[in-house]
């Protein structure tokens, strides 16, 4: 059975009928008409095109253009997609079993524009789950394809039924059996570039790979998911959400990937890296790898990441890190008894090998006896306004630091979300600062709510 510790639907950005709530912080630089349409509510998703429908096991010869004649596979809306439509899809169970071996569920390689991005999103009402039947690699793939908004899905794997011994027994990475991701961006096969990617309100879950994964893409926005329970079989050295290698759309230097107000849990590692021959990831959220030695490009990626605002807890690696990054903020999250991987000694936030990067506003209360912080080959690296407890004395003590009990209301590692609210008596509360800090909490609730901004992403309702 699925443990989804915070289910939600989203009251932010593209919620299908309700009105958009801002989220604060600058989002995704200067992404125009697109970044707009997330705070504009429903007359923002439905969209300048068409409406197309989908439902599992509905006639195949359906054209789609209606809630009564819907299609029966996701892959045929998109095949028919322009910019501009937005195809909502209905309940049931989508694993496409006609899928050959290898594809994905859903292979999304149509894009948008900025002024008309490509939606998909459930049927308002409706909670659609995508749990593939055939060996595929990932449930859904962007593949090359830009301007395209991803909203209210349950995206379920197969690890519930697989075995470690199993797994142990299947290393050489052939398999998609143990190796499959739930959600992946990456870039086309023909070299075409993703780009303006939003995922939002979705429950990613039980992948044996990776939740939500990227390569090679850029201006990516992951809000208000719910990622649990991947990585554990996998030799790709996946985690729960992964940024890896972004690839420069433009010259911005401003935000253009945001990770904010998702909450992930249970993302584990148990099978060594291919590549490493360990265990190296199953983390919470990684900004992984956007130097030169790294990129596709073999240049530093210019753009900034921001990841604001998530509660990350239970993982086998990190909470949240930045690793080999450049760019990158970390603020205004709560973290909680993460590297639970006997094969690793990781911290619960931090940076390293990294550069310009800022950690601040954030609770981290970290596995008795790990490491609180590091400052692992970091250049401009700054830590601050943290509150820290529970592990070893960190590596980096800002000046605003503070060590001692966030007084957690009830948080533990099978919690709720709101287990991680802190109590009024608490040294988070009215002492963080503003710089950088979102203008709202995980909830959507405003800050400040009372005097200074609060630290971690709970807002303390006094």
């Amino acid at each position: 059975m699925t443990r989804n510790v915070y289910s939600r639907r989203s009251a932010l950005g593209l919620g299908v009928l309700g009105v958009g709530v801002a989220v604060g912080a600058p989002l995704l630089g200067s992404t125009g008409a697109f970044a707009s349409t997330r705070e504009n509510g429903a007359a923002a998703l439905a969209g300048s095109g068409r409406k197309l429908f989908v439902r599992a096991g509905a006639p195949a010869s359906n054209d789609g253009l209606s809630a009564l004649h819907p299609f029966s596979a996701l892959q045929q809306a998109q095949d028919v997609s322009e910019p501009g439509d937005t195809i909502f899809i209905m309940n049931g169970t989508y694993s496409d079993a006609s899928a050959t071996a290898n594809q994905a569920v859903l292979q999304i390689d149509r894009s948008g524009t900025e002024a008309s991005p490509i939606r998909y999103t459930a049927f308002p009402g409706h909670s659609p789950k995508i749990m593939p039947a055939a060996n595929v690699w990932q449930a859904v793939t962007v593949l090359g394809a830009a301007y395209i908004a991803i909203d209210s899905l349950e995206i379920e794997g197969n690890s519930a039924s697989l075995t470690l011994d199993a797994a142990l027994a299947s290393q050489d990475g052939t398999n998609p059996v143990f190796n499959a991701n739930g959600l992946f961006i990456k870039d086309g096969l023909d070299g075409a570039h993703a780009h303006h990617i939003i995922v939002q309100s979705c429950h990613v879950h039980h992948w044996p790979g990776g939740g939500i994964g990227t390569k090679n893409a850029d201006y990516l926005t992951f809000e208000n998911n719910t990622v649990n329970s991947n990585a554990w079989y996998s030799v790709y050295a996946n985690s729960g959400i992964s940024i890896l290698t972004p690839r420069d759309a433009d010259q911005s230097t401003g935000y253009r990937n945001v990770v904010q107000q998702n909450l992930t849990y249970d993302n584990e590692s148990y099978i060594p890296s291919k590549a490493a021959k360990k265990i190296t990831d199953g983390n919470g959220i990684i900004i992984d790898s956007t130097t030169e030695q790294f990129t596709l490009t073999g240049q530093h990626y210019l753009g900034r990441t921001l990841v604001t605002n998530n509660i990350s807890f239970s993982n086998g690696g990190s909470g949240m890190h930045s690793f080999a990054s450049e760019h990158v903020d970390v603020v205004n999250n709560t973290v909680y008894d993460n590297s639970r991987s006997p094969a690793l000694t990781y911290a619960g936030l931090y940076a390293s090998a990294s550069n310009d990067c800022n950690l601040i506003n954030n609770v981290v209360y970290v596995r008795t006896g790990e490491p609180t912080n590091v400052i692992d080959k970091n250049t401009k690296v700054r830590y601050d306004y943290n509150v820290y407890f529970n592990g070893l004395a960190p590596q980096s003590v800002g000046p605003n630091d503070i060590i001692g009990d966030p007084l957690f209301w009830a948080a533990s590692d099978t919690a709720g979300a709101s287990g991680f609210r802190v109590r009024p008596a608490s040294p988070a509360v009215n002492s963080g600062t503003s710089e950088l800090a979102p203008a709202v909490d995980f909830r959507g609730i405003p800050r400040p709510l009372h005097g200074a901004v609060d630290r971690g992403a709970f807002e303390s309702i006094l």
